[in-house]
């Protein structure tokens, strides 16, 4: 099922209504919210997705049920577990090109169930991009699911910028937890440090950033009407595209703060000074299913 399609051009939507808010060659994309089985299809996807963190988990449990009925032995077990673990050290893909494949990943239209599970939205401003030219897409705000990386996937990111496929940076210490790992690289995703970045403009790949980064994590709440951005001296990602002469477009994620609810702990200093969040975040049912009673949007602006 696809998403319904407005293109905005000269100023008039399809019904004729002049518009001052959208610029010649917008475009707009919603994803309705379904029932029935489609509905529960939605829903699975999204507990499998959102629930990343557990990857791990459930990984080390397959392991263990593998030895206990007997399947494996025990030294076949250790091995296994010893051999993945020496790999996080030594085979480091996120530090080079990581998983060329990610696209059929990262733009399977499966993934649209997210989509349709939040009742997204998605607006292009202006034309579509020339997919000779890559761009670096920098998002905010970095919610506490982190949502906003929800929406340039499935059929929307094609459809709004065909051509162009986003490498999305993320921070090192992702790819040394079980599970997250995994999640990271099938996504395409990269080590976020500078020359990573700059090997995957090299290679002619697009990028996509969250330069508000814990920080902005942080100062997430749902209880406010005022949405913090933490962007005030954080300027290497601007740098990062004048110098690998990137197209900067800017995003915005609206609805974001709204799809979880957070606890502080009491040593998140600590754990800010190790690039984590330092926080606690449940969405519905006490889960890291994003609550969406609410709709979120994502609006790309002009490059």
């Amino acid at each position: 099922m696809e998403a319904s399609a407005v293109s905005m051009s000269e100023g008039k939507n399809q019904q004729g209504v002049v518009s001052t808010e959208l610029p010649k060659g917008s475009q707009v994309l919603k994803y309705e919210k379904r029932g029935g089985l489609w509905h529960i299809l939605d829903l699975a996807v999204c507990i499998w997705i959102w629930h990343y963190p557990f990857w791990g988990l459930g990984m080390y449990t397959i392991l263990y049920a593998h030895y206990h009925f007997s399947i494996i032995s025990g030294t076949a077990a250790i091995v296994i577990f010893v051999v993945y673990h020496l790999q996080l050290a030594f085979w480091r893909p996120q530090l080079r090109s990581g998983f060329p494949w990610f696209h059929y990943v990262l733009y399977n239209p499966i993934l649209d169930s997210f989509l349709h599970y939040m009742g997204a939205t998605h607006i292009r401003e202006g034309p579509p991009i020339d997919p000779e030219r890559k761009i670096l897409l920098a998002m905010c705000p970095h919610g506490l699911l982190g949502i906003c990386r929800g929406g340039p996937i499935g059929t929307a990111w094609p459809t709004l910028y065909p051509g162009v496929n986003l490498r999305w940076g993320s921070f090192s210490a992702a790819y040394y937890m079980t599970g997250i790992r995994e999640f990271s690289l099938l996504v395409g995703a990269v080590d976020a440090g500078k020359k990573t970045l700059i090997g995957r403009c090299e290679a002619g790949e697009s990028l996509a950033l969250l330069p508000g980064g814990i920080q902005e994590m942080l100062e997430t709440d749902g209880n406010s009407k005022v949405t913090k951005l933490c962007l005030k001296g954080r300027y290497g990602f601007v740098k990062l595209a004048k110098e690998q002469d990137l197209l900067l477009v800017p995003c915005y994620c609206f609805g974001e703060k709204f799809t979880c609810n957070k606890y502080i702990l009491p040593f998140w200093r600590t754990l800010h000074k190790m690039r984590l969040a330092g926080a606690m975040f449940f969405g519905r049912y006490g889960t890291l299913l994003p609550v969406n009673d609410r709709p979120v949007g994502w609006v790309y602006g002009q490059a």
